[in-house]
């Protein structure tokens, strides 16, 4: 692990959060609608 920089691994964090965050968005807006 030490030898894959940070930047890798929050740059693959970050892809995650924002496919959870656009679907939980997606489905609360959808829900409130």
């Amino acid at each position: 692990t030490e030898d894959v920089p940070p930047n890798s691994l929050a740059f693959g964090r970050a892809r995650q959060v924002v496919k959870e965050g656009r679907f939980s968005n997606n489905n609360g807006q959808e829900e409130n609608n």
